[in-house]
């Protein structure tokens, strides 16, 4: 196996975990949004998304 094949694979694991990063934030704070939205009922939280417009990433998510 010479080094460019090496490389690639390398590089396809580095962007598998990034997936499996952004998949893993993503559906823990959509089960944060539904506890969160019992916890403190529907009208309570929906105020409290408006005043912080972002979830994950300030300025893109």
């Amino acid at each position: 196996m010479d080094g460019q094949t090496r490389c690639g694979a390398g590089v396809a694991w580095s962007w598998t975990y990034l997936a499996f990063a952004v998949w893993l934030f993503t559906s823990r704070q959509l089960q944060d949004d539904v506890a969160c939205a019992e916890k403190y009922g529907q009208e309570k939280w929906a105020e409290y998304q408006e005043k912080v417009p972002y979830r994950i990433i300030p300025g893109i998510y």
